[in-house]
C-alpha cells in the first residue's frame, strides 16, 4: 500500500476504538470475594490447626518436625492472605 493512502477502514478506526472503550459492560463481579472474611479465615484455621492436633500420631520425631513447617507455612499463607489481599502494591 502507498504511503498516504488510506484504505476505507482506516478512517473509522478512531471512532471505533473509542466506541469499544465506552460500551456499558455488565457488572459480573461477585459481591462475596469484596467483603473481608477476616473472622471465618481465622476460625478455619483454629479448627484445622485443634484437628490436626487431636488426630495426628506423636511417636515420630521426623514427622513432628514436618507437621510443625506445615503449620508455619499454613499461617504464613493466611496472614499473607490477609495483608496483601490484592497482590503487589
Amino acid at each position: 500500500m502507498a504511503r498516504g493512502v488510506k484504505n476505507e477502514n482506516d478512517s473509522n478506526a478512531p471512532y471505533d476504538f473509542c466506541y469499544v472503550n465506552e460500551r456499558p459492560v455488565d457488572d459480573i463481579s461477585l459481591e462475596v470475594f469484596y467483603k473481608p472474611h477476616t473472622i471465618t479465615l481465622l476460625t478455619v484455621a483454629i479448627i484445622v490447626i485443634i484437628y490436626s492436633v487431636y488426630t495426628r500420631n506423636e511417636d515420630n520425631i521426623e514427622n513432628n518436625i514436618w507437621a510443625g513447617i506445615q503449620c508455619v507455612f499454613f499461617f504464613f499463607l493466611i496472614i499473607s492472605v490477609l495483608a496483601f489481599p490484592n497482590g503487589k502494591l
